[in-house]
């Protein structure tokens, strides 16, 4: 069977795609035979991974010994064990994520059911696919720039990607060839890691502001004509079936929030680790893009691009949680957008509750003190920028 049959690529096709290619992400619909020789794929890459690590982490310790520490080799060591950790995070989560992503897939009540609910999830999927690409595109030109960058500088000489440290002599061709494969094949997988498990999240993120829209979209018909047309015909059929419409709404609120709270509570040990790395990260390209004279070499665009997908990497996730923060506080302002005045004041009575009880919004959050949201992403960049600006006295000096 094709992978593109199993649910979570019918539902985010780019995501999965890059997460199996990774080697992080079985199909489910595969035979036991291909998940077995997964398996093995998979095994040997997270342990390709992790000797590279380990090798880069000793570089640097035995480096800062004898010489000032080397920020670029820090910021590839980032990358490196923050795509590892995304890596070994999402195959000891996948059976939550799985079971997470199969209760959303059945759910039948947010399939859209009128033209323009279908405007608005034809809307979702083109902006999903759109953030996929692009970002995909920049890491993807980042990964070429650091792979050929060191080749082209060197002349007559090629040297490693990666400054790392190895048990044994890489000089001779053979040692070198596999060293340089191993970290080709492991730097390759690991940063595009970020990829599959940044665009996963954003991807849910816009489902979740999916619902949203479909739910106030919902809302505001609640005592139209259209309603119940057809339905009912006595004044007090209308009112109990708008009752039960508004009950409905009611549990699919409630099932909105639900699912923020298992994505969030899924994804949080990911983005307690993005928040931690993202200020070094971008410090460290900034400062290097600020102390670059020549800014027509390679070095200086892959620097660039590594700035920019540092600062693309908590926008996205900054945006669309506060997409989230405005979408849900938009719910209360849907339903007295409704033709609430034509109906009854029981009806009235049950709109008036679901309004208080839609007056608190959502939000996401990456640790209980950390919300996502355009704030926190204006506070991420004033940090970024005193301690940039601290960075360069201190290297001045």
């Amino acid at each position: 069977m094709k992978f593109q049959d199993s649910i979570e690529y019918q539902l985010l096709p780019i995501p999965f795609m890059v997460l199996t290619l990774c080697g992080t992400w079985c199909p489910e619909n595969w035979s036991k035979k291909r998940k077995r020789i997964y398996k093995c794929v998979t095994t040997v890459l997270v342990s390709l991974g992790i000797i590279l690590l380990v090798e880069m982490l000793v570089f640097i310790i035995v480096k800062s010994g004898k010489d000032n520490i080397d920020l670029e080799n820090i910021f590839a060591t980032i990358c490196i064990a923050v795509g590892l950790y995304k890596k070994i995070n999402i195959l000891y989560h996948r059976p939550k994520l799985m079971n997470f992503i199969s209760n959303y897939t059945k759910n039948e009540w947010n399939k859209p059911k009128n033209f323009e609910e279908a405007t608005i999830h034809l809307n979702i999927l083109s902006e999903t696919r759109y953030i996929s690409y692009a970002y995909a595109a920049f890491i993807l030109v980042s990964i070429i720039f650091r792979s050929i960058t060191p080749i082209l500088e060197s002349g007559t000489f090629i040297i490693l990607p990666l400054d790392a440290c190895y048990p044994y002599n890489a000089d001779n061709f053979i040692a070198f060839s596999l060293t340089y494969l191993h970290q080709i094949i492991s730097g390759v997988t690991l940063t595009c890691m970020h990829i599959g498990t940044d665009t996963l999240f954003v991807g849910l993120l816009l489902q979740m502001n999916y619902q949203l829209h479909i739910l106030k979209n919902r809302l505001r018909q609640l005592g139209n004509s259209k309603t119940y047309k057809n339905n009912t015909q006595t004044i007090k059929d209308r009112e109990l079936f708008i009752k039960s419409k508004i009950s409905q709404r009611v549990r699919e609120h409630e099932s909105i929030f639900r699912f923020g709270y298992d994505l969030q509570k899924t994804f949080k040990p990911i983005l307690m680790a993005q928040m931690v790395v993202v200020v070094p990260s971008v410090i460290i390209n900034v400062y290097f893009l600020s102390i670059y004279t020549d800014r027509l070499n390679l070095k200086y665009f892959m620097t660039f691009f590594f700035a920019l997908v540092s600062l693309m990497q908590i926008y996205m996730f900054c945006w669309y949680g506060n997409e989230i923060l405005l979408s849900s506080s938009d719910v209360g302002d849907a339903l007295y957008e409704s033709n609430w005045f034509a109906l009854d004041q029981s009806t009235k009575k049950i709109m008036l509750t679901m309004i208080t009880r839609s007056s608190k919004i959502f939000l996401i959050s990456a640790v209980a003190i950390i919300p996502l949201d355009i704030d926190t992403f204006i506070k991420i960049m004033k940090t970024s920028y005193s301690a940039f600006n601290l960075l360069q006295r201190t290297t001045a000096q």
